[in-house]
């Protein structure tokens, strides 16, 4: 089962406010790593508009762990206060872990 691990504010260097969620999951076997990888280029379309998002994934076959990193970048136009940053993180993690464990069941319906 996946669990958010933790969040943090990434140092600032452009023009907008990135954050960093990370995520585990463990006893994923290969298989399973190569669907969800595919699968997480689907989770940019159910993004807002006016959030990005840059995945990134790695995967430890010897311990059937994996790891997810997302990157969640909002426009300094659009910043909110800090108050609802905590917000956007709970709402965006949320958001994730649903797709995520949408898409193991996806698979394991398909074996």
């Amino acid at each position: 089962m996946i669990r958010n691990i933790y969040y943090e504010l990434l140092d600032k260097t452009e023009s907008t406010t990135d954050i960093i969620l990370r995520f585990e999951d463990t006893g994923i076997n290969k298989e399973q790593y190569a669907f969800l990888k595919d699968r997480l280029e689907n989770f940019r379309l159910i993004i807002d508009g006016e959030y990005s998002i840059t995945p990134n994934t790695r995967y430890d076959e010897s311990k059937k762990n994996l790891f997810i990193e997302i990157i969640l970048s909002i426009s300094d136009i659009l910043k909110p206060k800090d108050f609802q940053l905590e917000q956007i993180v709970n709402d965006h993690s949320y958001r994730f872990i649903r797709f995520y464990e949408r898409n193991i069941q996806l698979f394991n319906s398909k074996k």
